[in-house]
């Protein structure tokens, strides 16, 4: 049963994630426009972006621009594989946050560029909100996942998220994609756990 409602899970995700890409329209809009934070002040590509000034930076442009916003999502993209035994950097990251004023979606963008900033007129649907910040750094749980005893995922994909479901949970840093599997850290407890 676990294992029903996990894949029916992702295979939500999946469907929400392609009706949101496919009606997306983009303003464009640039974060460091609208705060005192500025794109450099948290990394570069080559560098590796600091994840938690993504988030900060971005929660900052959603409370400038829509009503009463929430966080439900951010992925990134590593520089290298979780399963190899290197330093992994952030090297691109979406964030996703939700309006409640309105059936709006924020979706803020970074790939290595300034970030662009999509405005998706629907509801982002199969998550929880997730409040800021977490008590695990997204660095804290790549260190986590590789102190456990655990096989890796072969991906560069790291999603925090919190997955709706029929019992309440901490948000995840759920690391793998579609065809690699994945493995969860608890981003309160630290935990590491597989997904089947």
């Amino acid at each position: 049963m676990k294992k029903i409602l996990s894949m029916m899970c992702i295979m939500m995700i999946a469907i929400v994630t392609m009706v949101a890409c496919k009606n997306k329209t983009t303003n464009g809009a640039s974060p460091g426009n609208e705060t005192e934070t500025s794109i450099a002040d948290v990394g570069s590509p080559t560098t590796g972006y600091d994840f938690e000034k993504v988030l900060t930076l971005d929660a900052e442009y959603a409370f400038a621009n829509s009503e009463s916003p929430v966080f439900y999502e951010a992925q990134v993209l590593l520089d290298g594989y979780v399963d190899a035994a290197t330093e992994l950097n952030v090297v691109e990251v979406k964030t996703v946050f939700q309006s409640y004023a309105e059936p709006l979606v924020i979706t803020i963008m970074r790939d290595g560029q300034d970030a662009v900033v999509e405005k998706l007129n629907d509801y982002w649907l199969e998550c929880v909100p997730i409040k800021l910040p977490t008590a695990l750094t997204l660095k804290d749980a790549i260190t986590k996942l590789n102190e456990a005893n655990i096989v890796k995922p072969h991906s560069k994909v790291v999603t925090l998220r919190n997955p709706l479901g029929p019992w309440q949970r901490n948000p995840q840093f759920i690391f793998g994609q579609v065809g690699t599997g994945f493995v969860a850290v608890d981003a309160k407890t630290g935990e590491v756990n597989t997904i089947e």
